[in-house]
């Protein structure tokens, strides 16, 4: 099933390490009458991701996801996100402690600054979905456009969130990247392609 959604990008926010794959290896096997392909990566320095999903169908299902960010008074966050759609409702409650973001802010530092600046930067991060599950995804920052900062996440199925952010949130999201999530939901600033 192919799903166009933003939930993909709250898992983001959980852990931004930057890939260096060395190798990359496909297949596709049968299980129980249904396609799955299993994607594997060695990076250089020797770690391995395995990520395993359905193949595709050309259905699309239309999701609708809403988010809230709750500051909290020790300097933390609460995340609480409900994506909908046909036969699907995934509701996600993330609590991230002031440690965890400084954390996020120190392994994404690169591309915050470059979308803060909005100069030209590309790089591709191992990103958790669910428990043990990790997706590729690259983030480009590409430039001005319009007096907006157009950036591109593409993920699996090469479903791409085009994004034109304005300076106050780009200011909002070098603050505190979680707030991204809550951003992206705006149809006037992203859009899956």
């Amino acid at each position: 099933m192919k799903t166009k959604c933003s939930i993909i990008f709250l898992f983001i926010l959980i852990s931004l390490n930057p890939v260096s794959a060395q190798k990359t290896t496909t297949r596709e096997f049968v299980k129980d009458g249904t396609t799955y392909i299993e994607e594997t990566e060695v990076s250089k320095d020797g770690s391995t991701s395995v990520i395993t999903y359905e193949k595709p169908v050309n259905e699309v299902i239309e999701v609708k996801t809403t988010t809230e960010v709750k500051k909290l008074q020790n300097g933390g966050m609460v995340l609480k996100s409900n994506a909908s759609g046909e036969g699907i409702n995934v509701n996600t409650h993330l609590e991230y402690s002031k440690k965890e973001i400084d954390d996020i802010k120190k392994h994404s530092a690169d591309y915050l600054q470059a979308l803060l600046d909005c100069k030209p930067f590309k790089k591709s991060y191992n990103v958790p979905l669910f428990d043990k599950v990790m997706i590729k995804m690259d983030r480009e920052v590409h430039g001005l456009v319009n007096g907006k900062c157009k950036v591109t996440q593409t993920q699996p199925e090469n479903n791409i969130l085009t994004c034109f952010y304005n300076e106050a949130q780009r200011k909002e999201i070098f603050e505190n990247p979680i707030t991204d999530a809550k951003i992206q939901e705006d149809e006037t600033t992203c859009k899956f392609n």
